[in-house]
């Protein structure tokens, strides 16, 4: 039997000062050993990775043809879920 941990939160978007809520984007978390967590954005910019360990990580979100990286402060709890909330992501 294997601990599952779930991350989850939402991802809002800037540009130039507009603030929109990506739907049915892609997230990606890249950790410093080489290895990468994804999830599917939900339609109001949810997103949900399992088992990623504590620790602070770059993500880049791809939505249609706009990409901006973010940054995931992972604290070291140990709860089967933990919320990160809604982070803001700046379109570049």
């Amino acid at each position: 039997v294997q601990k599952v941990q779930r991350i989850v939160g939402a991802v809002t978007l800037e540009n130039n000062g507009a603030v929109t809520v990506p739907a049915y984007g892609q997230l990606v978390v890249s950790t410093k050993d080489g290895k990468q967590f994804e999830s599917p954005i939900g339609r109001g910019g949810e997103f949900y990775l399992e088992n990623l360990p504590s620790g602070r990580y770059e993500a880049l979100h791809e939505h249609k043809e706009q990409r901006c990286k973010l940054v995931l402060d992972v604290p070291n709890l140990d709860q089967p879920e933990i919320k990160l909330g809604t982070l803001s992501c700046q379109v570049q």
